[in-house]
């Protein structure tokens, strides 16, 4: 039988950061991102998934609530397409 792994206090996530880097008050001084970070398997699994070109073919993509996870995808897919490229209607859903 699999261990419980214990729970962790607030002390033991805790990590300072030291703000005097940065040179911003708050993050809506910065530039959007144009592209996806720390996510290469993804990416690819994207590209790959929007180059098919025949019909009957779905993305389905899982992440966490509230991280941008659509606007991300379709300004940085959907945004990057060939101009002559059609898109089929479909759904977007989110999950957690």
């Amino acid at each position: 039988m699999a261990k419980t792994p214990a729970e962790l206090g607030p002390k033991e996530i805790y990590r300072e950061c030291d703000v005097s880097g940065f040179n911003f008050r708050t993050t809506a001084e910065l530039a959007e991102l144009s592209e996806v970070i720390g996510q290469a398997r993804a990416v690819s699994s994207v590209e790959f998934g929007m180059g098919i070109r025949d019909g009957g073919y779905n993305i389905f993509a899982v992440g966490p609530t509230g991280r941008g996870s659509r606007l991300l995808f379709t300004s940085s897919f959907l945004g990057r397409r060939p101009r002559n490229r059609h898109l089929t209607t479909g759904y977007m859903f989110t999950t957690l």
